[in-house]
């Protein structure tokens, strides 16, 4: 089940990296992203440039874990940066 996850996780963020995400807010939605002032202190650009992205879901498939979870991300449309992946564990 590990190995399930781990090659889910590799191929969502392989798509978040690809440019096949869902923005979350900022950048191409009308959500303010509250976390742009820091993204740009830290890594550059412009507030509206940056954007939170999320992967699509994927569940495991063992029956008595069918935990979903997806990857969530600071994107920079501008540069092509990908920061900040976390995975996120839904219920």
């Amino acid at each position: 089940m590990k190995l399930n996850r781990s090659l889910a996780s590799e191929q969502q963020l392989a798509e978040l990296i690809s440019g096949k995400d869902m923005p979350i807010s900022g950048h191409g939605t009308k959500e303010i992203l509250r976390e742009a002032p820091r993204l740009v202190a830290e890594y550059g650009g412009n507030p509206n440039d940056w954007s939170k992205v999320a992967s699509r879901s994927y569940q495991t498939i063992n029956s008595v874990d069918k935990t979903q979870f997806e990857i969530h991300a600071y994107w920079n449309k501008i540069t092509g940066q990908l920061v900040e992946e976390k995975t996120i564990i839904k219920r």
